[in-house]
């Protein structure tokens, strides 16, 4: 048989070896309220989310962790994230925990004097020459019971922001759900 006929191919079967390690593991059973937000310019791209915090975000270290973990992922990626805290029964501040994830964050520190708080995170690529790094911009917006929630950027672009009408999202939901 000549080359230009072809030939047939075989190959063993490949047994891969039995594994070494093994253990039945836990996982924190993350309690996720969020909105993505996705730009479909050439394929879906993740440019924003929302993040609702819970009481099981914030009631134990391992929580918080997880959470500003994904947050802090998000804005490593140079995705936009919108925290909103409303939990009032736990007193963790998710913000200082995630400026401590982050390193050279001191300067985006701020605490809510009431504990209630949305936090704006905007990151952006800067580059100088052949170096680029990553600048975070934070707007805190303190909350009170009582008030009105604030209308906040969104940030979907690097200088495209579109309003995060809180209050009217929050009260067309308590319609929708008969709560009010």
């Amino acid at each position: 048989m000549s080359e230009s006929e072809g030939g047939v191919a075989t190959a063993e079967v490949f047994s891969p070896p039995a594994t070494t390690l093994s253990a039945t593991v836990g996982f924190t059973d993350p309690d996720l309220f969020e909105v993505k937000v996705y730009r479909g310019a050439g394929g879906w791209e993740l440019v924003a989310a929302i993040e609702l915090v819970s009481e099981a975000n914030k009631d134990r270290g391992e929580s918080r962790r997880a959470f500003v973990v994904k947050c802090g992922s998000y804005l490593q990626k140079g995705i936009s994230v919108v925290v909103v805290d409303t939990v009032t029964t736990y007193s963790a501040d998710l913000h200082d925990e995630l400026c401590n994830l982050i390193d050279g964050a001191d300067s985006l520190r701020w605490t809510s004097p009431t504990g209630l708080s949305v936090v704006v995170y905007r990151p952006t690529r800067v580059t100088d020459g052949a170096n680029s790094a990553l600048a975070i911009e934070v707007s805190p917006y303190q909350l009170n019971t009582g008030f009105e929630l604030p209308t906040v950027p969104l940030w979907l672009g690097r200088d495209l922001a579109v309003p995060l009408e809180l209050e009217l999202t929050y009260s067309q939901a308590c319609r929708s759900l008969r709560i009010a």
